[in-house]
């Protein structure tokens, strides 16, 4: 916890920019400087890269671009800057496994290397997409029951009948009910075990954090945590952090920048 407090501390005193500034000549300059530096190329034909060097390349591009642009805070219009040692270092002490699901359902998720021949963890699912409320228990039904090693919830698309308002009891109950329906659907399927990806149906963080309760989402289930676009957080993903830290839940960050588009934009298309 006491990272936390150092990132948030850093988000109120850092050096403030004007956020059109930050994209601008802050990420697009610095990306269409590094995309050349490291030459990186994105070709449209080749979607899953195999070329370890480009791997190699494109790793320390980011690096880079991370030390040298830092996070934009956009609560306080203040850039969180990172030294190239603590990104190294807090990548060297991530595990490179998670144990994720209970009882007979528990899998262990390990990290997988370039061309790896080990067999990945598929976690099947609408994966946010939008479904009806009373289709939603048998779509899950229908993915628990593949040979999946973890279900991905959906986005509810109305809750009882209700358009679904952003910090609202609706949005609430829409994140709650997206895990009950979802425990619901793996124990028909005869797999009260199986590990649960979410929250998708809300996007405050009271919203989404209210999924964790008895009968909803477990320790053992992977919480969703996504930055902004781009390299941007803001006190919502702040909150979502240090809920589910403190908790111990399974954490499952993922950094919305869109590279190939980077370096599209930057000029580089092959």
């Amino acid at each position: 916890m006491n990272n936390l407090f150092n990132i948030y501390d850093r988000a109120l005193n850092g050096p403030k920019v004007d956020e059109k500034e930050f994209d601008m000549k802050m990420i697009f300059q610095k990306s269409k400087e590094l995309a050349k530096k490291y030459e990186i190329q994105y070709n449209p034909d080749d979607v899953v890269p195999q070329d370890k060097d480009m791997a190699r390349r494109t790793f320390d591009a980011g690096v880079e671009l991370l030390s040298n642009v830092g996070v934009y805070s956009r609560d306080t219009q203040i850039i969180i800057e990172f030294s190239k040692d603590e990104i190294k270092d807090a990548l060297n002490n991530i595990k490179d496994f998670i144990f994720m699901g209970e009882n007979s359902d528990t899998v262990m998720c390990k990290a997988r290397l370039l061309s790896d021949k080990r067999k990945p963890c598929i976690i099947g699912g609408p994966n946010g997409a939008p479904i009806s409320e009373n289709n939603y228990i048998s779509i899950l039904n229908s993915y628990a029951k593949e040979s999946i090693d973890g279900l991905h919830t959906g986005s509810l698309v109305s809750i009882f009948g209700r358009n679904i308002r952003a910090r609202t009891p609706s949005e609430f109950l829409a994140c709650q009910y997206e895990v009950i329906w979802a425990r619901e659907a793996i124990r028909r399927a005869g797999k009260p075990g199986l590990s649960i990806t979410g929250i998708m149906s809300g996007v405050s963080s009271e919203a989404q954090n209210s999924g964790d309760f008895d009968g909803g989402l477990r320790c053992c289930d992977k919480h969703l945590i996504s930055f902004l676009n781009e390299l941007k957080v803001d006190w919502e993903v702040f909150n979502k952090i240090a809920h589910n830290h403190n908790i111990g839940n399974i954490i499952v960050i993922g950094l919305a920048m869109k590279l190939p588009t980077v370096i599209k934009m930057a000029g580089n298309k092959k």
